[in-house]
């Protein structure tokens, strides 16, 4: 199957790691990103992905000439999809691009990262990624590729080429509903924020302008 660029629909980003990879599992890195979408807007891609997955299983098949071989590759079957639906009826569809490696042909080390691209389409340089947090919208650029292992069967990977960031949500970010707040009467809001003025006139820190050890006791900036 020939690797061609392909675009995803405006959907959701969930667990996205595409400032930095993920090295949980994979000393080398991996960078990814799921997709959330809704069933209509993800049916075309669901359609051939679920036709590649197939097509895979059939190419390793026609490629091998022992017929125990051929056998054993039917037997094991497909490979885990790369989409899943969830409990909610959304489709989360997996992209992974690995980070580095060592070149086959020569040893010498590779790296790369995905590109990230703003909502008019320019290029934002590395250095100056905003934390992309999950729910986050945008589209994915990938590639789709049919693989055969005896371990894991045929199957097909979505690897990552680049993303587009349409609605930015920053890591750590998140509106106070979904963290569990509520408004209360009475309470602080941004427009009464005291000044270290303020906070000096009211003897509340020290002289220096730093908090008092009883502040910095209750401090949970690290929650």
């Amino acid at each position: 199957m020939a690797r061609t660029t392909l675009t995803t629909p405006r959907g959701i980003f969930i667990y996205p790691y595409l400032n930095d990879a993920d090295t949980k599992f994979n000393a080398e890195g991996v960078y990814r990103v799921k997709l959330s979408l809704s069933p209509d807007a993800a049916a075309d891609m669901v359609t051939a992905i679920d036709a590649a997955m197939e097509h895979a299983m059939a190419d390793a098949i026609k490629n091998e000439e022992s017929p125990a071989k051929k056998k054993k590759i039917e037997k094991k079957g497909l490979a885990d999809c790369p989409y899943n639906e969830t409990d909610e009826g959304m489709i989360e569809i997996n992209f992974k691009m690995k980070a580095s490696g060592l070149r086959k042909k020569d040893g010498k080390p590779w790296s790369m990262r995905p590109a990230i691209f703003d909502g008019q389409g320019n290029l934002i340089p590395s250095d100056q990624l905003p934390q992309i947090g999950g729910g986050t919208e945008g589209k994915v650029s990938y590639e789709m590729g049919e693989f055969y292992t005896p371990l894991v069967g045929s199957g097909v990977s979505l690897r990552l080429r680049a993303a587009q960031i349409l609605t930015l949500v920053e890591f750590g970010g998140g509106t106070a509903k979904e963290h569990g707040f509520e408004s209360e009467e009475g309470a602080y809001t941004k427009n009464t924020v005291k000044t270290l003025e303020d906070l000096e006139n009211e003897d509340e820190v020290n002289d220096d302008g730093e908090p008092t050890p009883e502040e910095k006791a209750e401090d949970i900036s690290d929650f």
